[in-house]
């Protein structure tokens, strides 16, 4: 099993990893836009009818990222895919970045279109935000399906300990992405992704990238965990460690699965295996 340089940093969500960039892709339904709850615009899709699937990005990535789980699942389900601010077509005019903005980016469409008995489905950064938005949706959340992330939830970050990777960020912003890339992969991954994942995560906006790194320092895996309501089901790379009796102990409803021969970006590298694993969850969660 490989090492993870961001292990020190996140453990149990790999948060810094990019996904694809705001390239336009063949099968995208229509751009839609709706305000978050500081009046920044969010960028959207709707496609597709039934009970709701809304899939959240990781950190310097672009709902793009999910379009062929998109054009899969829209066949039986209702499918939105966002862009969270400071991402992809959303604003960036906004003067923090936190989880909890991304979670109130979340909350914010989800009251707009009225949603309700929806699954969140969160990749990386995804998952905490899908915990944190959870918590302030009244019910509306079915359960939530995190996306290589969730991985240990003892892992604690502080300042401190995050230095030495916020100065890599301040002093080599392409080195420092060059960093993930290396350990986001097995050997033998694709290149034609590598590269997409690379471009990405060297284009993103500095500030949304160390704001959003420095609030995991406030944030509390194990807590946010022990505090859902909602059954949480994970499917991670099986080239990552993963402590699933430790996330069992403390959460109300957590299990997990795993994919092999794939990396941080599983439903990139392994697009029918990630949709079949998902499509297994969402149906078994459906009938809770």
């Amino acid at each position: 099993m490989r090492a993870q340089p961001f292990a020190v940093l996140s453990g149990w969500a790999l948060i810094s990893f990019g996904c694809a960039t705001t390239t336009p892709e063949v099968d995208r339904a229509e751009t839609l836009f709706v305000e978050s709850f500081d009046g920044l615009q969010l960028a959207y899709d709707d496609r597709g009818t039934g009970d709701c699937l809304l899939f959240i990005h990781g950190l310097c990535c672009e709902r793009g990222f999910w379009t062929h789980a998109a054009n899969e699942f829209a066949r039986d389900y209702r499918v939105i895919t966002m862009d969270l601010g400071g991402h992809g077509e959303s604003g960036t005019n906004r003067e923090s970045w936190t989880l909890a903005d991304m979670a109130g980016d979340v909350v914010a469409l989800v009251r707009h279109l009225n949603l309700s008995e929806l699954t969140l489905i969160g990749h990386s950064m995804g998952g905490p935000v899908s915990l944190l938005a959870t918590e302030q949706l009244d019910g509306r959340v079915r359960g939530i399906v995190a996306v290589e992330a969730l991985h240990d939830p003892d892992m604690k970050m502080d300042l401190a300990s995050m230095q030495p990777y916020l100065q890599m960020m301040a002093d080599d912003y392409a080195g420092f992405w060059e960093l993930n890339i290396q350990s986001a992969f097995p050997e033998g991954a694709d290149p034609e992704i590598m590269e997409r994942v690379r471009t990405v995560g060297t284009n993103s906006p500095f500030e949304v990238a160390h704001g959003l790194m420095v609030s995991f320092t406030n944030y509390d895996a194990a807590e946010t965990l022990r505090a859902c309501r909602v059954p949480v089901r994970c499917i991670n790379a099986a080239m990552y460690p993963m402590r699933l009796e430790a996330s069992q102990a403390i959460a109300k409803d957590y299990d997990a699965v795993t994919l092999d021969g794939v990396g941080h970006f599983l439903m990139l590298e392994d697009p029918e295996g990630f949709a079949e694993q998902l499509a297994d969850i969402v149906t078994s969660l459906r009938s809770l």
